[in-house]
């Protein structure tokens, strides 16, 4: 494969819950960023780093998106639940004791084109939690989210077309 450009305008999102997929649309402003934490040893024979470790992996997720199936809503009902839902016509808090302490997570996709449209690039993060899934409903603007998550994994796979 050579060398090619990646546009961020040619993108499609998928988040999974349980059993149900949803493609989200209108993307904007997707940023996947994983990290491991670090141990560094130093000893006192010099200023110099001896070694370094990685541990405690995840995947920071930022993800806004300006349209969505309202009765398919399994980012929100998931959410207010704390569990994997099916699409429902509405969602709200399930406070029993089944649910109090548990979190909704979902795998996300995102797969781009490269600008010749020869290649794909798909990004996966597995397991994403949301702390809050807030709705901007701003004066003369399209209404949009704009979510921050933690994924427990992450896969990365690139493939012509």
């Amino acid at each position: 494969m050579t060398a090619v450009g990646w546009f961020a305008n040619s993108a499609a999102l998928t988040l999974t819950s349980g059993a149900t997929e949803a493609t989200v649309a209108a993307l904007k402003n997707v940023k996947v960023t994983p990290h491991f934490e670090t141990a560094e040893l130093y000893g006192m024979e010099s200023v110099l780093r001896k070694g370094v470790a990685k541990y405690q992996f995840s995947v920071d997720v930022a993800v806004e998106f300006a349209m969505w199936d309202a009765t398919a809503d399994i980012i929100m009902g998931g959410f207010l639940k704390g569990a994997n839902i099916p699409a429902a016509a509405s969602y709200t808090v399930d406070d029993t004791s089944t649910y109090r302490s548990q979190t909704a997570t979902f795998n996300i996709v995102a797969t781009l084109t490269d600008f010749e449209a020869a290649s794909t690039m798909t990004l996966t993060v597995a397991s994403v939690y949301f702390n809050d899934v807030p709705v901007d409903l701003r004066e003369n603007e399209w209404v949009s989210r704009n979510m921050t998550g933690k994924g427990e994994n992450f896969t990365i796979a690139y493939a012509a077309v």
